[in-house]
C-alpha cells in the first residue's frame, strides 16, 4: 500500500485557541476555540478520511475492514487502528481529569483499549505548567477529602514546562494541561475522559460542564506518584534519533535533521508526525511532509528512504 494522508478532524472546546492554524497550518477559519486536530483516528463517530491517492475518500475504519493485513501486518488481529494521533492547543487550562485503564474500559461498548498517552511540548508561554500525577502520600481518602474541600490542586504534582519536554501518562494518571501549551499527543484509541475538577467554569448559559467523580475515582491509579519529563534514550547507530517511549502500549521515536535513513520494513504500521521542518522521500507517493502534517506508512509498503532537513523534528509512532 502507498503511504496514507488523512484530512484532519478539528475539534472545538472552551479551552481552545488559534495556534493550530497559526503554528501548524490547519484550516480553522475565524474560529477562536479550536482545541484539537485529530490527525489519525479510528473511533466511532471520528473516523479519519483519506485525503488523496488511490483510497481518497475512504475512511480508516473502511480500510481496517478491507485491508487490515496490509495496514497492520503483525498486529492485524487488532479490531481498530491502534494509535490516535492529535495536536492540542491549550489556550486555557484543561480540566483536572483522568482516563480509564484496562480494569474499566471494557464497561464501554465499542472501546478496544485503555488510554495511555504521551505529550511532546511544541510551544509554551512563560510560566506554563501542567499538573501530572499525585504528590507523594496522596491516597484515595486524601483525594476524596480534597474534592469535598475544593483543594484538589494541592494533591497534584505540578511541572513548569518548556518546548521539547515530553511526558508519558499511564492510564489512571490524574492530569491537567495548562494554558499556553501546544502539544502533539500520541495515545491509544480511546476518547473517554473523566472530569474531576473544571476550575468552576461555566458556559454562556451559566452551566458547569459535567463532572464524573465516582467514575474518575475508580479510574485513578493511586500508585502513580509525581510524573516528571521523560529522558530520551539513544538508539544504536542513530546519532540523530532518540527513543521517547517503549512499552506495551506503543513506541515513539524522535528523529532530528539533517539526516537520510532507510525506513525499516518491519511489517508494522508507522505513524509519522512532523513537528518542524520538512521531510522528503524517494517514493513519489510519499511526497513532501511539512510541519504539522502526519502520514501513515502501512505495514506492507515499498522500501522507503527519508531525508530530513536541518530543522526537521519527526515523531515515529508504532507498536512493539
Amino acid at each position: 500500500m502507498d503511504p496514507l494522508r488523512f484530512h484532519p478532524i478539528l475539534k472545538n472546546a472552551l479551552w481552545g485557541g488559534r495556534r493550530l492554524g497559526s503554528e501548524l497550518n490547519k484550516t480553522i477559519g475565524d474560529a477562536k476555540d479550536v482545541s484539537e486536530s485529530w490527525e489519525v483516528a479510528d473511533l466511532p463517530g471520528d473516523e479519519s478520511v483519506v485525503a488523496k491517492g488511490s483510497f481518497e475518500g475512504t475512511t480508516l475504519r473502511e480500510l481496517m475492514l478491507s485491508h487490515r493485513d496490509e495496514l497492520l501486518g503483525v498486529h492485524s488481529l487488532r479490531d481498530r487502528f491502534p494509535l490516535l494521533v492529535k495536536f492540542l492547543d491549550a489556550n486555557k487550562d484543561l480540566s483536572v481529569q483522568v482516563h480509564p485503564g484496562k480494569k474499566n474500559f471494557e464497561a464501554f461498548l465499542g472501546l478496544c483499549s485503555s488510554k495511555a498517552e504521551m505529550w511532546v511540548v511544541l510551544d509554551s508561554q512563560p510560566g506554563s505548567r501542567i499538573y501530572i500525577g499525585l504528590k507523594e502520600g496522596v491516597d484515595r481518602s486524601c483525594f476524596e477529602n480534597a474534592i469535598a474541600d475544593g483543594t484538589v490542586l494541592d494533591c497534584l504534582h505540578c511541572v513548569e514546562v518548556k518546548q521539547g519536554d515530553c511526558f508519558y501518562l499511564k492510564p489512571g494518571t490524574v492530569h491537567s494541561l495548562g494554558a499556553g501549551i501546544l502539544v502533539a499527543e500520541i495515545q491509544e484509541p480511546n476518547n473517554i475522559t473523566y472530569r474531576i475538577d473544571d476550575w468552576g467554569r461555566v458556559d454562556a448559559l451559566g452551566n458547569q460542564r459535567e463532572l464524573h467523580l465516582e467514575l474518575g475515582l475508580d479510574a485513578i491509579d493511586f500508585s502513580i506518584g509525581p510524573v516528571d519529563p521523560l529522558t530520551p534514550q539513544g538508539i544504536a547507530k542513530s546519532e540523530n534519533s532518540k527513543e521517547l517511549v517503549n512499552n506495551d502500549y506503543f513506541v515513539v521515536h524522535q528523529h532530528r535533521g539533517p539526516a537520510t535513513f532507510d525506513f525499516p520494513n518491519d511489517n508494522r504500521a508507522h505513524v509519522l508526525t512532523l513537528l518542524q521542518g520538512n521531510v522528503n522521500s524517494n517514493d513519489p507517493s510519499f511526497g513532501i511532509l511539512r510541519k504539522g502534517e502526519t502520514i501513515v506508512l502501512p505495514a506492507q509498503r515499498a522500501s522507503l528512504e527519508l531525508e530530513t532537513n536541518r530543522e526537521a523534528l519527526l515523531l515515529d509512532s508504532f507498536l512493539n
